[in-house]
């Protein structure tokens, strides 16, 4: 588990804190099958030509995000990796390719506001690797926002002082091309304000792959789904997803296997939500941690790296400026306490 505090305010600075924080972990993920990814691929990548495919995602940020490109170029340097190296990291999921993983349920309460709870389900041996980051300083108008990641890993989910909160779920649709990663598109729109610039930079922005997110602030929630050059909307008071496409336009799209859990998980989330009163997050981290139908389950985990299973969930309280995480999965790790205000960690 790592949670690191970070206060610089320029991009580049930023990122190299970062690196400087990490270079252990990062250097030892590398080393480990080219961060596990020629570990889960059914055909291993060669170096030299992984790192030759990272350096085109780079070019495409330095285009349309140039201070993320920054922060990774200050990873590279802080790490002491090569600019390949720390962009591999970003895009490491594209390189593997993709599998089914999380399950995600949001709504909406007069005590709480908006929350999200999700599980955290990736591929490969990355209990060790997963943490969180507080960017002091870092959205656009020197608010502070907070991350689950893993080594190296800029973005993922997080909230921000806006109370705007973002969880993410894998959809699958064809076309995955040289584009934003959806990780980072994470960690740029928590650099914003309000949910409508968060609309208008995904409607700008090209994608590397696709995903589903949902975005939460004050009492709104929408569900986005996304293939790589479309997206849709999907509103209400309580929303659940897992790794199908919901939005009608998109089904004839998904290329998810009929085999897959996806639906089995959304029904079993979508059933323990309706059977609680009272959605608080006691109950939120016994729902992220059950285990009825095994092995498609809610939290799942095996000891097959190249399948997904739950590494992490969390609990996203945006209108308290939170988050609730478990460094592994939810069933067996205690969850942590994440604030925006300084000194507020703590075991739950």
């Amino acid at each position: 588990m790592q949670i690191y505090d970070i206060h610089e305010t320029s991009s580049e600075a930023r990122g190299e804190a970062l690196g400087v924080l990490s270079r252990q972990t990062i250097k030892e993920f590398l080393q480990d099958g080219l961060a596990q990814i020629n570990l889960i691929r059914t055909h291993p990548l060669p170096r030299e030509k992984a790192l030759a495919h990272a350096l085109r995602y780079f070019d495409c940020l330095q285009h349309h995000l140039p201070l993320l490109a920054a922060e990774i170029a200050g990873l590279a340097k802080g790490a002491d990796i090569s600019l390949a190296e720390a962009m591999l990291l970003q895009c490491r999921r594209e390189l593997i390719g993709w599998d089914e993983d999380c399950t995600l349920l949001a709504f909406h309460s007069p005590e709480q506001g908006a929350v999200i709870a999700q599980t955290i389900d990736l591929s490969g041996h990355l209990a060790e690797h997963v943490g969180a980051v507080c960017y002091r300083h870092a959205t656009r108008d020197g608010g502070d926002l907070l991350t689950w990641n893993y080594s190296g890993l800029l973005g993922y989910l997080g909230i921000n002082a806006h109370g705007l909160a973002i969880g993410i779920n894998m959809v699958l649709a064809a076309n995955w091309q040289i584009g934003i990663p959806p990780y980072l598109l994470v960690r740029h729109l928590l650099t914003l304000s309000t949910l409508d610039e968060c609309l208008q930079e995904i409607a700008r922005l090209p994608r590397a792959s696709s995903r589903s997110l949902v975005l939460a602030q004050g009492e709104q929630l929408i569900n986005l789904e996304m293939t790589v050059d479309q997206h849709r909307y999907l509103h209400g008071s309580m929303l659940v997803h897992s790794n199908h496409y919901l939005h009608t336009d998109f089904q004839p799209l998904d290329l998810l296997q009929k085999t897959s859990s996806s639906r089995t998980r959304q029904d079993r989330i979508s059933e323990l939500a309706a059977s609680h009163s009272q959605l608080h997050p006691a109950v939120l981290r016994k729902i992220l941690a059950d285990h009825k139908e095994l092995p498609g389950s809610i939290c799942f985990h095996h000891d097959d790296i190249t399948r997904g299973h739950t590494v992490s969930a969390a609990i996203l309280l945006p209108g308290q400026r939170r988050m609730e995480v478990s460094f592994g999965a939810p069933c067996s790790a205690p969850f942590v306490n994440l604030a925006l205000d300084e000194g507020s960690n703590a075991i739950l």
